[in-house]
């Protein structure tokens, strides 16, 4: 029974499958092209959140089949969607793409369009700014009313548009015309508004905007002055005037020969043919060019004589041996302008400078002529390292502008006010003084250091008074700038009432004491000691200001400066509404101390005394009350005596200079021509060419602390030799001592020079005179 259900159930299999392969064989299925259609209605394109075919912003996904059907895409705008669906969006715009799916199942195939949008890039990222530094863009500084395009240089860069970024400024309050630091600020705008915003700091620089009249050698120039007819006037002084002004003079040849004409009698020349009727012009520079400022003859005078002339194109260099040096003109620093007039071509020029502070023109033309480093002072012809005068080219430029960096100032003055008087200190580099009262400038500048504002044309003062204040102007604008104003001083004008002048006499009891009575609007009065008969003020007198006191007397025993017979005179010195008086009558006071001195032995009585008492006393009169007493003169101070010669001389007389412990130094002979040093001995000194004029040469010889002995010509001294006190010549007694004594002393010297006996023996038989003792005797 099993065995039959087994082939049963084996029999029923058969049989279903059998049945199965009817049915397959007897179904045929779709097409490739079905399968294809089929998958091209079902593909779609896969967007990640939020995106849509109308809104594009990532990746999107493309399959690669549906089911069987393999696909494949292809994009007309791979730089938005590529082929494997990567998306690049751009700024500014939207971006279309058609993307094509090609379907294909065995051999057959389709295609599928998918039309999408790339949305653009939102640009919400500003411009930024080059070359800005910690947030701001680098400082800009410059002059005073110079126009500068703050634009300039300024770029911005975006994201989106690079460097094409409009950038505008606002200037705020910032003036060119006025120094200061200024704030202004950048914007940079890009093409989707977004901006961005910088500031810079400007710094207006103080400056000199100045126009003058310039020549001008490439970038380098100097004041000119054309034709000027006050510039060979003689000012006595420096000649012409055009030796005291740092400018360059410039004529035409017409010119030049016209004012020399003119001015021919104020310059006798010297023994020099060459000179008369030409002004001296020493250690200057001077160029000669044709109509066109072509330059064809140049002279410079600094340490050598250097001559440049243009000879055929050839620039030629003299030296040294020029027809204007001082060999040929007896002029030392040589005489510029000889033979200058026929050198000068019809229609040509002459252009001169001479050499005052601070050289600016000798400088320019000296450095662009011949040596390019030159500063100034001398220097040689090995420094010339400019060699051809043709390629130079020289323009005169009529309102030349210069805009250069403001000078440093020159100095403030200080001022003071005594009573009415305003004073001040000199301020170097200053050409004069502008005075300036209620803020305004007063009458023309001053080229004093003082000025009386009583004088003034001011109205009296019916409050707390006008407002004083000075500036000082400055020599040179392109050097220096004027100073600042001075501080400010109240001064009430008031109506000024003469003082009268104090009446004064000498004590009776107190010699050395003056008195007077009080004046009435006298806030102090002045005592002042005079040594010379000259009124006070007048040619020849000399008188200092001993003191000021706010009595009635005067105790005159302290001041002995003066060793001799004194006037003295009183100021009364006015209060607010008083003026000064004249000065008072003038009373004589004896003030005469005499020191012992041993001289070789013998005792004499010597007024010690400085240099300005003795040099203002010596040329008194033999009637006058405050002349030179009769004794030796030992002078003190002579060491501060820059000029020897005229005031400071002794004539006929025997001096002799010592140290400050007495050693002699020099002497000077009563005849000319004999000194003795202590180097040189005695010998025949052509430098002492006469005996009124003994002290020439003492510069050479003076040393610190060193004194005069003088013996007066005319004049008498007493001494002491042993127990007999005699009298003598006063130069005698010290040429007796000192150059050559003689048996029959005190009595006067006989015979010729060089044939006498003691001084008059000539400098072979004088004696040695550092051999003679001399020393103070000190009172026991």
């Amino acid at each position: 029974m099993k065995k039959i259900s087994f082939n049963k159930n084996i029999f029923t299999v058969l049989l279903v499958f059998v049945f199965t392969l009817l049915l397959v064989a007897c179904d045929t299925g779709p097409t490739d092209e079905e399968v294809v259609n089929e998958a091209l209605e079902s593909l779609t394109i896969g967007f990640q959140s939020g995106d849509n075919a109308a809104s594009v912003t990532k990746k999107v996904t493309l399959p690669a089949s549906v089911g069987d059907v393999t696909v494949t895409w292809t994009t007309n705008n791979a730089e938005a969607i590529a082929a494997n669906g990567d998306v690049t969006r751009v700024y500014k715009l939207d971006q279309e793409v058609r993307l094509t799916a090609t379907l294909k199942f065995n051999d057959a195939q389709d295609v599928k369009n998918f039309d999408l949008v790339v949305k653009a890039l939102v640009d919400n990222i500003p411009p930024a700014f080059m070359g800005a530094i910690s947030g701001k863009l680098a400082q800009v500084k410059h002059l005073e009313t110079a126009t500068v395009d703050l634009l300039e240089g300024v770029t911005a860069r975006d994201n989106v548009d690079n460097y094409d970024v409009e950038i505008t400024l606002d200037t705020k309050d910032y003036n060119k015309d006025v120094a200061g630091t200024y704030t202004v600020t950048y914007t940079a705008t890009d093409s989707s508004g977004n901006e961005t915003t910088i500031d810079r700091d400007i710094v207006v620089e103080p400056a000199l905007d100045a126009t003058v009249d310039a020549a001008v050698i490439g970038d380098d120039w100097v004041e000119y002055v054309y034709n000027d007819t006050g510039a060979f006037v003689n000012n006595g002084t420096y000649g012409a005037e055009f030796r005291t002004h740092d400018k360059l003079y410039v004529m035409d040849k017409a010119f030049f020969s016209a004012e020399l004409a003119e001015h021919a009698s104020e310059y006798p020349g010297n023994a020099k043919p060459v000179t008369v009727g030409i002004p001296v012009f020493p250690y200057g520079s001077l160029i000669i060019t044709d109509k066109d400022f072509n330059i064809i003859h140049a002279r410079f005078q600094f340490g050598v004589y250097i001559e440049l002339n243009v000879v055929d194109g050839e620039t030629i260099l003299t030296h040294t041996d020029v027809e204007w040096n001082e060999a040929n003109t007896g002029v030392a620093g040589g005489h510029m302008f000889v033979g200058v007039e026929s050198k000068i071509p019809e229609g040509g020029f002459v252009m001169f400078a001479s050499s005052p502070a601070p050289q600016k023109t000798r400088v320019f033309l000296v450095s662009n002529l011949f040596q390019s480093n030159y500063t100034g002072g001398a220097t040689t012809k090995d420094g010339q390292d400019i060699f051809d005068l043709t390629t130079i080219t020289l323009e005169l430029k009529e309102d030349y502008r210069v805009l250069i960096p403001l000078p440093d100032k020159i100095g403030t003055p200080e001022i003071t006010l005594n009573r009415h008087t305003l004073s001040w200190t000199a301020i170097p580099n200053a050409l004069n003084y502008s005075l300036i009262i209620d803020g305004q400038v007063h009458g023309n500048a001053l080229t004093s250091t003082s000025i009386d504002l009583s004088t003034l044309d001011l109205a009296i003062s019916e409050d707390d008074g006008y407002e004083i204040q000075v500036r000082a102007n400055t020599l040179d604008i392109f050097k220096y700038s004027s100073s600042d104003l001075s501080d400010t001083i109240l001064y009430k004008k008031v109506v000024i009432q003469t003082l009268d002048a104090p009446v004064i006499e000498v004590d009776t009891e107190n010699t050395k004491l003056i008195k007077w009575s009080a004046v009435e609007g006298a806030a102090e009065y002045e005592v002042y000691v005079q040594n010379t008969n000259n009124q006070p003020g007048t040619a020849g007198s000399y008188s200092e200001l001993v003191g000021k006191t706010t009595n009635t007397s005067f105790d005159v025993t302290e001041f002995t400066k003066f060793n001799g017979v004194n006037y003295y005179y009183v100021i009364g010195i006015g209060m607010a509404t008083h003026s000064d008086s004249v000065r008072s009558n003038r009373v004589l006071i004896d003030q005469t101390v005499t020191t012992t001195m041993n001289i070789g032995g013998m005792l004499t009585e010597v007024i010690v005394t400085n240099y300005t008492d003795y040099f203002n006393r010596r040329n008194e009169g033999s009637t006058s009350p405050v002349k030179l007493g009769n004794n030796l003169y030992l002078v003190t101070g002579i060491d501060q005596i820059t000029s020897w010669g005229g005031l400071y001389n002794e004539s006929g007389g025997a001096v002799v200079i010592l140290d400050k412990d007495l050693n002699v130094k020099v002497v000077r002979g009563i005849f000319a021509k004999e000194t003795f040093t202590v180097v040189d001995k005695w010998f025949t000194d052509e430098s002492y060419a006469a005996n009124n004029a003994q002290t020439v040469g003492f510069g050479d010889y003076v040393g610190t602390g060193d004194m005069l002995l003088i013996g007066r010509n005319g004049y008498n001294a007493t001494y002491i030799s042993g127990e007999t006190t005699s009298t003598a010549a006063a130069r005698d007694l010290v040429a007796y001592h000192f150059i050559n004594p003689w048996t029959t002393f005190p009595q006067a010297t006989a015979g010729a020079q060089g044939a006498g006996n003691g001084w008059r023996a000539g400098v072979a038989n004088f004696i040695d005179p550092t051999l003679t003792e001399i020393s103070f005797v000190t009172a026991e």
